[in-house]
């Protein structure tokens, strides 16, 4: 039932108008669905259930090949060494802005009419020269 929750609420966004059918060898969750006293967490999760368009089929174990493969697989022993915990994901910083974008500057100068600090004689020209093709209505910034 946990991971039936967990995985409607994670995939809430792509899953809120379609009818989901989910197939469990566990004949137990049709019975805690239908129970009347029920504890706070599994009244919770049955609020969170009675959001999607749900219907849970039962199917034995030996008939639902994917799980049953699943359950039987052979866990081999690794070291820790073989297998360490990044602290990080791989594309964590894929997308990270390293330095200040044109359009802040752009953006800022036209709200607040400052020039950024950092920029020589002939870059604040350019950047006046720039700015008078902007025309800034918060919070956007248009080009003329």
């Amino acid at each position: 039932m946990l991971a039936i929750a967990y995985a409607l609420e994670k995939f809430r966004s792509y899953l809120i108008r379609s009818k989901i059918v989910v197939y469990t060898d566990h004949a137990a969750i049709k019975y805690l669905i239908t129970k009347a006293d029920s504890k706070l967490r599994l009244i919770r999760w049955m609020l969170l259930l009675q959001e999607f368009d749900l219907e849970i089929k039962d199917k034995k174990g030996t008939k639902n090949l994917v799980t049953d493969h699943l359950s039987r697989l052979v866990k081999n022993e690794v070291t820790q060494h073989e297998h360490e915990v990044l602290e990080e994901f791989q594309d964590e910083k894929l997308l990270m802005v390293q330095e200040r974008s044109w359009f802040a500057d752009m953006a800022n100068y036209k709200v607040t009419s400052l020039i950024p600090d950092d920029l020589n004689w002939h870059q604040k020209k350019k950047f006046l020269r720039d700015a008078s093709h902007f025309v800034s209505d918060d919070p956007y910034l248009f080009k003329i």
